[in-house]
């Protein structure tokens, strides 16, 4: 057991099998670090205000990792069940983030981490110079109104998928966007981001990723 990973080996036949047991944690930790890199990348510079949408683990990872790239002087906390805000704000505050229950008054940049299959409340976004949605991860979910796609900057993170089933194909079939209107996130990572009003990012995560970082802390665990 290493930081909630066990780690089972079984060598038969002359081969090796390894069993990662993480309990989601490589998966919640693979995407909290996705979340972080591609909002501070198409955050401009000298925004430090930050409303999240969500209260549960992936909220406060997306918050934490993110301050590891750039400084947050205030961070607001939006939930449907107020005991479940004022937890997170707490948690944050332990770890020394101002964070306060206001999230629905906007903020320059928005991370939203639900599980809505619903759109949020449009006033959350209002005034929002980036976005990243993370929760709208599978067919149903929608996170995101259709509405805050109009004009903006949009990156994804696998085309194909986000068209299936993210909050950019959801934006697509409401008819806001077109079906080719996204780039690649790791275009925005090369490139930075262009001057524009507003950015998304739509990420519904990239299987790829979770063997990447399984490997690597396999490597690390045997080594």
């Amino acid at each position: 057991m290493n930081n909630g990973l066990m780690l089972a080996v079984d060598a038969t036949n002359g081969q090796s099998a390894a069993v990662l047991a993480d309990e989601g944690k490589l998966t919640a930790w693979r995407t909290a670090a996705a979340g972080a890199l591609i909002t501070d990348a198409m955050t401009p510079s000298g925004i430090d205000e930050v409303a999240v949408l969500g209260t549960g683990e992936q909220a406060l990872l997306q918050v934490l990792w993110l301050r590891e790239l750039r400084p947050l002087t205030h961070v607001k906390v939006w939930g449907r069940r107020p005991e479940a805000v004022e937890r997170l704000c707490a948690a944050l505050t332990a770890e020394g983030v101002n964070a306060t229950p206001d999230g629905l008054t906007g903020a320059p940049c928005v991370i939203t981490t639900t599980a809505a299959r619903e759109p949020l409340p449009l006033e959350a976004f209002r005034g929002a110079v980036h976005i990243t949605g993370i929760g709208t991860d599978m067919p149903g979910k929608g996170e995101l109104p259709a509405e805050v796609f109009a004009g903006a900057f949009i990156a994804t993170d696998d085309h194909a998928q986000c068209l299936h089933h993210g909050d950019f194909g959801n934006a697509v079939r409401a008819g806001v966007v077109g079906a080719t209107a996204d780039v690649a996130v790791g275009e925005v990572l090369r490139d930075g981001r262009p001057d524009v009003r507003r950015s998304i990012a739509d990420l519904t995560g990239v299987g790829a990723t979770d063997a990447a970082v399984a490997g690597a802390i396999l490597a690390q665990l045997v080594r």
